[in-house]
């Protein structure tokens, strides 16, 4: 076959187009490909901290699982632990029963009927020789249990206000009898001690250790309770403890019906009543 002049032209001419378009087709690819393989980078890179924040989060519940089951096993150990030093009377002050400040107490409260008997058949010099004494064994008992080691106790907080509680709320009644105080304020003082004692028995309640039996409700070592008195309350104590010295030892130095007297019963009565809140809101006492 006779080629014609222009063929061999035509021939590189298609070699030409063809290999353009075989490297128009290439590049296209590659950069198809070059895209498909960032594409599968970012998937990857995708799936794979999904899978880093699954897992974690797995390790975080089965941690917070872990954690919560430890807990409850602690907290079961240490209530198995405190029934345990309950019963064994070794908590903090729980076994320190017989104490030099808890035996002046019990005899501070047996000297209270004496004196409101003394009042009652109107012999206030020995009503008054007595109650000077029950004053002076008060402060003695504190300053031991201040400061010598070992007689403290959470019995000896309580047993000290209650022997000066009953002391005063019984002077406050027989001194009312012998109409040396007025009826109106024994009546607010002795209201607030009942609610006191009231109160003090339903907070025994609520934080004594299950379970609860007769004894060891009574018992001052099963989750002990300290009452630490406020200010207001000392004031109070301060003042009622003054009205009755002063209302005792009226009749024997003749100032039964002075005005000081009168101001002094103002005071007690209006203290009375606002350290009976304090109390109430339960800011005396707390858990050892």
């Amino acid at each position: 076959m006779i080629l014609r002049p222009w063929a061999p032209c035509a021939i590189r001419s298609i070699a030409v187009a063809r290999l353009q378009s075989i490297r128009v087709l290439s590049s296209r690819q590659d950069k198809l490909l070059r895209r498909g393989q960032e594409a599968f980078r970012e998937k990857r890179d995708f799936l794979k901290e999904r899978s880093d924040q699954i897992r974690d989060h797995e390790f975080v519940r089965k941690g917070k699982i872990a954690f919560q089951e430890q807990k409850d096993s602690l907290k079961e150990r240490s209530e198995q632990i405190r029934d345990r030093l309950d019963e064994a009377g070794i908590r903090k002050f729980g076994d320190k029963v017989v104490t030099i400040p808890n035996g002046i107490c019990v005899m501070r409260i047996a000297l209270t009927p004496v004196i409101g008997a003394l009042v009652v058949n109107s012999a206030y010099i020995p009503a008054c020789f007595l109650f000077t004494i029950a004053g002076l064994s008060d402060m003695l008992d504190g300053y031991i249990a201040r400061n010598v080691p070992g007689q403290k106790s959470s019995l000896g907080s309580i047993l000290d206000p209650v022997a000066d509680k009953l002391l005063v709320s019984t002077l406050f009644v027989t001194l009312t009898y012998a109409q040396l105080i007025p009826l109106a304020l024994t009546s607010v003082v002795i209201f607030r001690d009942v609610c006191l004692i009231t109160g003090g028995f339903y907070k025994r309640y609520q934080t004594v250790a299950r379970p609860i039996t007769f004894k060891r409700f009574f018992d001052p070592s099963v989750s002990s309770m300290e009452v630490t008195p406020t200010l207001m309350s000392k004031i109070n104590t301060v003042l009622q403890l003054s009205l009755v010295a002063l209302s005792l030892a009226s009749p024997v130095f003749d100032f039964v019906d002075h005005p000081g007297m009168t101001a002094l019963c103002v005071a007690t009565g209006i203290t009375t009543v606002y350290s009976g809140l304090q109390y109430i809101g339960g800011h005396a006492m707390k858990k050892l």
